[in-house]
């Protein structure tokens, strides 16, 4: 990693989860502010997963681009997780060395390894406007 990448994920590391305010999404805008790319903010309530919605898939296709299960994952690429839910419904945006950073509701952001939560992982996204 390079050190503006460090500097940004310690600028995020622990950071509590705040719904709506610094979520799993939040940290996905502010990560990609940080290095220069715009990324909308939707709004979106708590638990829109439960009640049909599918508010990555929905949206993702419109600046990210998803990765072939051969294609390999880089820095700023999101990961896409479905955590005890009928569709995805957190990311984190991958770091490099099987790494990803992430803001989970029962911890803070934290860095986390990918091969732990191969088994809820979902896609793999590039955001466009990085290729």
């Amino acid at each position: 990693m390079d050190d503006k990448v460090i500097a940004v994920a310690t600028k995020f590391v622990g950071r509590p989860f705040q719904f709506g305010k610094f979520d799993c999404y939040k940290l996905v805008i502010d990560w990609f502010k940080e290095f220069g790319y715009e990324v909308p903010d939707y709004k979106y309530d708590r638990f829109w997963y439960n009640s049909g919605g599918n508010f990555f898939l929905e949206e993702y296709h419109k600046l990210w681009r998803r990765l072939g299960p051969d294609e390999p994952h880089a820095l700023h690429d999101v990961a896409l997780f479905k955590i005890l839910a009928p569709v995805p419904n957190h990311v984190g945006i991958c770091l490099g060395d099987g790494r990803f950073i992430h803001c989970a509701e029962n911890t803070a952001t934290v860095v986390s390894r990918l091969d732990k939560y191969k088994n809820v992982l979902h896609s793999i996204y590039r955001l466009r406007a990085v290729e």
